[in-house]
């Protein structure tokens, strides 16, 4: 209000301006501290629904990568959504719901995470339980990131394939880009940061993607 009260004499465009940036620092701050909350989080992607408790399924994953994990070590563990209709999570109709997993302890998690990044390619166990098949299927290890970045992630890596840029990750729950090997790493933070590195065309497709 005191700040309103100082800048009378400025147009009125340039005080909404000023406080639609303040509510988007706002916003930004918010949803890094809220990502910091997740900072002992991951998600398991792809993993088929099966018989098994998802907690059963955080140490059958533990123990494909070569991680010791305990059942204390699991704070919680659960899978997000609705659940599938009968055998369409593996029938190709829907995929199988996430699970995501707590663990009591960063470092658990940063090990999980690493073990998975040298892995790369994960596949369920020929034996797992699953409704209607028992072929072995890729999954997927990843950092749970806030509903925002999470688009934004995703936002970033649909820019990186139409411009063949050669990565888009996240670390830490911050998200990263660069267009090749020997190019400069750069941190995106927001909306206005895909429009700096990507360009206003990808702006322009991606909102009339979205609608």
């Amino acid at each position: 209000m005191v700040e309103l009260e100082t800048k009378r004499s400025e147009p009125q465009s340039q005080v909404i301006s000023n406080l639609e940036t303040a509510v988007e620092q706002l916003k930004l701050e918010i949803d890094e501290r809220d990502q910091q909350m997740l900072g002992n989080d991951i998600e398991i992607a792809n993993y088929p629904e099966c018989n098994k408790n998802a907690t059963h399924v955080v140490l059958t994953v533990a123990k494909i990568l070569g991680v010791e994990v305990g059942e204390r070590d699991v704070v919680s563990a659960v899978r997000m959504g609705a659940p599938p209709r009968t055998g369409a999570a593996d029938v190709g109709g829907e995929r199988p719901r996430p699970i995501v997993v707590r663990l009591a302890c960063r470092d658990l998690r940063d090990a999980l995470l690493r073990a998975a990044r040298v892995r790369r390619r994960l596949t369920v166990p020929s034996n797992s339980e699953s409704s209607t098949t028992t072929s072995p299927r890729l999954f997927y290890i990843n950092e749970r990131l806030t509903r925002r970045n999470r688009q934004l992630f995703l936002r970033a890596r649909e820019a990186a394939k139409r411009l063949n840029w050669k990565f888009v990750w996240t670390r830490d729950g911050k998200i990263f880009a660069r267009r090749e090997h020997a190019g400069e790493r750069l941190r995106l933070r927001s909306e206005v940061d895909l429009v700096t590195v990507f360009g206003d065309n990808f702006v322009g497709d991606a909102n009339q993607s979205a609608q």
